[in-house]
């Protein structure tokens, strides 16, 4: 089993910088990772993973940007769930991105991901621009965490810029939200291992499942008289709508169990499955 970074695995990273900032991690505590890294063959699965999946492979000229290539091969797999395991023992879904042959002045333009990312210099140097959210980033950032909407930019007009410059052996972790732009400086191939970030709305299927027992709930919904669509007042929605309510509200409605349902959904399923 590979190990994180030790500093990653202190109150301080926990309490201060996950989700908040950006950081910077030396060559000298990703040995570990560096070398399992170097010891698989990362074209071979790149080539694997687009005769798999044909879409989690993208190129850009010499740039090739694989997603979920651990999808591909299980001891990349591994290496996802031992990084996840360590970091976020209740995460569930972990993945490594690769972005091979990136050639200088190359990268994937800015942009936002709803993922916490660890990316790890295997080859060359790569430097990085970084913004947090605004206000009005963050609730877009949201809806698009929530609905699994493709990630857009964000306009960032009054955050500070972060740069960093990442060396071979060297990590910078990326918090989900923030805008990030890396730019080759030079031949670069890099790995990033991203840990997925849930909504509570990823529990309203078990919401669902247990209010369909509820006999208020499971009425068909009345007829709106023709012409009349916008007037919610003739077919007593209000009242249907306050019906509704209470009833989520009534003791034969266990959230508890709801609860416990969707908790037990992310621990059994694999760290590290590709959904």
């Amino acid at each position: 089993m590979i190990e994180v970074p030790c500093t990653l695995k202190t109150d301080h990273f926990r309490d201060t910088i996950w989700r908040r900032r950006p950081l910077h991690i030396g060559s000298l505590e990703t040995q570990q990772i560096l070398r399992s890294l170097r010891n698989l063959d990362l074209h071979s699965i790149v080539s694997k993973l687009a005769a798999l999946a044909p879409a989690q492979v993208s190129r850009v000229d010499k740039l090739v940007f694989a997603q979920r290539a651990c999808m591909a091969d299980a001891t990349l797999r591994q290496l996802a769930v031992d990084f996840g395991s360590q970091l976020v023992p209740t995460i569930r879904n972990v993945w490594i991105d690769l972005v091979n042959d990136c050639p200088e002045k190359s990268g994937l333009g800015n942009h936002f991901d709803t993922s916490d990312n660890f990316t790890i210099q295997i080859r060359g140097t790569k430097r990085w621009q970084l913004q947090g959210p605004t206000e009005e980033g963050i609730a877009l950032a949201r809806k698009h965490l929530a609905l699994r909407l493709p990630a857009t930019p964000i306009l960032q007009t009054e955050s500070e810029v972060f740069e960093f410059v990442v060396h071979e052996g060297e990590m910078l972790y990326i918090p989900l939200f923030w805008m990030h732009d890396g730019v080759a400086t030079s031949d670069s191939q890099s790995a990033s291992f991203v840990l997925n970030a849930e909504s509570w709305i990823d529990a309203v299927y078990f919401l669902c499942w247990h209010i369909a027992d509820l006999e208020n709930w499971s009425y068909p919904l009345p007829r709106v008289p023709r012409g009349e669509s916008t007037n919610i007042s003739s077919c007593a929605a209000p009242e249907i709508i306050g019906d509704l309510v209470s009833a989520l509200r009534s003791t034969s409605f266990c959230p508890d169990r709801m609860m416990s349902e969707w908790y037990k959904s992310r621990s059994d399923r694999m760290i590290g499955e590709p959904k």
